[in-house]
């Protein structure tokens, strides 16, 4: 018979239930737990991509309808005059010092001119017209002002409002290009999230009306659209086209290459597309383009 010492066994308990995990169980709970990990970071980073991609879209399409609406409205007050019995070559007399430090002269009678020079990147055009009524508010957020308050009365020609649009380019890989309203009083950021920018000019000349002795003003048949940085004041401008090329913040993108970018760059300029190559950093982009009338300008 064997006699056992009941406080021995329930040392021996206690010693082989506090014995733990060994080292092999432990280093096989660490690499399981790294997978884990691993394959939920990547989870989320792609979650976290895809989602910054689509606030980049949703961004851009905001833009581009605020673009849109932000330069047909400025456009589409250009030769406004405040009282149409006046000619436009008097309501808009020939002005070289307004705007001087940004736009080139303009001629009797006109009311889209292009920018002064063009540096770095910078695009644009400026135009000019009359107030509608007392207290206006231009792009830059301050008021306009009327000496009369007389419907259809002649506008002074110190009442006369003169606006630069202005695409300044982004400095750094965290900036992005933005556009600018400039006036006689200062200057105010419209909207940013730009890369590049293209101005075009529709040009038109006066043609004889058949069957009577007066004159008009069409749209040439041949290549009536200028880039504004090359056009001479030659004719009259009867419209303008713009394109947008609208980016996102940098490293959004996950693709090497963009065909809305590529598109862009097979038009673009050496200059400017290499600084678009540059300044690329994995962008989203997007392209916006509109034709507007010059109706104030018309016959």
């Amino acid at each position: 018979m064997h006699l056992y010492d009941a406080g021995s066994v329930v040392t021996m308990l206690n010693l082989s239930a506090q014995r733990g995990v060994s080292m092999v169980e432990l280093l096989v709970a660490l690499a399981l737990s790294s997978f884990l990990m691993l394959g939920l970071t990547q989870v989320y980073l792609a979650g976290k991509r895809s989602d910054l991609f689509r606030q980049a879209q949703a961004a851009h399409l905001e833009n581009s309808r605020f673009a849109i609406m932000l330069l047909n409205e400025l456009l589409s007050k250009a030769g406004y005059r405040h009282s149409p019995a006046q000619s436009i070559d008097v309501a808009f007399p020939k002005n070289t010092t307004a705007l001087a430090a940004h736009c080139a002269e303009f001629s009797a009678g006109a009311v889209i001119t292009k920018l002064k020079s063009v540096e770095g990147g910078q695009t644009g055009f400026c135009l000019r017209y009359q107030p509608a009524i007392d207290g206006e508010l231009m792009c830059d957020g301050n008021r306009a002002v009327l000496s009369s308050k007389a419907p259809l009365q002649p506008a002074q020609p110190n009442e006369m409002i003169y606006v630069a649009v202005k695409f300044i380019p982004q400095s750094s890989v965290l900036e992005q290009g933005a556009l600018y309203c400039i006036t006689q009083r200062t200057s105010a950021q419209l909207m940013e999230g730009i890369a590049d920018m293209r101005i075009e000019f529709a040009v038109g000349d006066l043609q004889s009306i058949a069957g009577t002795q007066g004159q008009e003003r069409k749209l040439r048949e041949s290549n009536p659209f200028v880039p504004a940085n090359t056009w001479n004041h030659e004719g009259v401008v009867l419209g303008v086209r713009y394109s947008l090329l609208l980016a996102s913040a940098p490293f959004v993108r996950d693709g090497a290459e963009v065909p809305g970018l590529q598109q862009w760059l097979a038009q673009a300029d050496a200059n400017a597309a290499q600084r678009l190559v540059e300044s690329d950093h994995r962008r989203t982009y997007q392209q916006v383009s509109s034709l507007q009338t010059l109706r104030n300008r018309l016959p």
